[in-house]
């Protein structure tokens, strides 16, 4: 459930909402990282209109054109929170698989025991660490007392996100 609100809004409206809601990573050809809430799947999400939409086919949408019924929006930088419409495509559920086949990125037979895909490098910031399949940093914060560890977000830089990691700490800590 939940989702970015943004319910109102027009088309010109949510392009600019839609500016503060993404940070680019760095490079020529930059991809535009959603801040907002993300699927368990790592994919961004928001709402508009009364729907949830994932946030690269919402960034479609709004930047290129609406989505024939039957397509899917693929990405072609393999970063599932990218939305930088040049970075996607539209084709079909075979053109998408066949893209992850060509690079490489075809279903992996099943492993009996859980293996810790996500986190292969340390930041030596407690709550910080590096996403390497979406290539962020993403933050953690844990309430002393508690299992859980609640989001606060991910960030292209590790700078931000070590200054993130120890203010959510700060505010834990309290």
């Amino acid at each position: 459930m939940g989702g970015v609100g943004s319910r109102g809004l027009t088309e010109p409206q949510m392009r600019l909402w839609w500016w503060g809601r993404i940070e680019l990573s760095e490079g020529k050809d930059p991809c535009w990282l959603w801040l907002g809430p993300r699927h368990r799947n790592g994919y961004g999400k928001a709402k508009w209109r009364g729907r949830t939409w994932r946030a690269h086919r919402l960034s479609w949408e709004l930047f290129r054109e609406p989505v024939p019924r039957g397509l899917q929006v693929c990405h072609r930088c393999d970063v599932r929170h990218c939305t930088n419409p040049e970075h996607l495509f539209v084709g079909t559920a075979k053109d998408n698989a066949q893209d992850r086949e060509a690079k490489g990125r075809g279903r992996k037979p099943r492993k009996r025991r859980l293996v810790r895909r996500w986190r292969t490098e340390r930041s030596n910031v407690a709550g910080v660490t590096w996403q390497k399949h979406d290539k962020v940093w993403q933050v953690h914060a844990r309430v002393p007392g508690q299992r859980a560890k609640h989001y606060v977000g991910v960030f292209a830089r590790l700078e931000a996100a070590r200054r993130c990691g120890q203010a959510a700490l700060s505010a834990v800590y309290l």
